[in-house]
């Protein structure tokens, strides 16, 4: 693609946050997961990443027209929805 047509493009760039609500699902989640996921041991200090290089989490923000679905994936593979639940049920 040539870059003037690349420069023509839409795009948007955005800041996507997690209320109260999803924290504590993220943080109730986590801690039950960590408990067993071989990429967390007893040392691993929740939240702060002062154990490891990088975040052993991804965070997935999916908007659409009636709210965003957000995923947590750890890296092992297991996922958690933290969606509102508003945003599930169109509304």
């Amino acid at each position: 693609m040539s870059d003037e047509r690349q420069n023509k493009l839409p795009y948007t760039s955005g800041t996507f946050t997690l209320d109260d609500v999803q924290v504590e699902k993220v943080r109730t989640w986590l801690l039950e997961h960590a408990r067993t996921c071989a990429n967390f041991s007893s040392r691993t200090i929740l939240w702060s990443g002062s154990q490891w290089l990088g975040s052993k989490l991804t965070f997935m923000f999916k908007p659409h027209g009636f709210g965003e679905e957000v995923i947590v994936v750890c890296n092992c593979g297991e996922k958690v929805d933290v969606s509102d639940e508003d945003s599930n049920r169109g509304g």
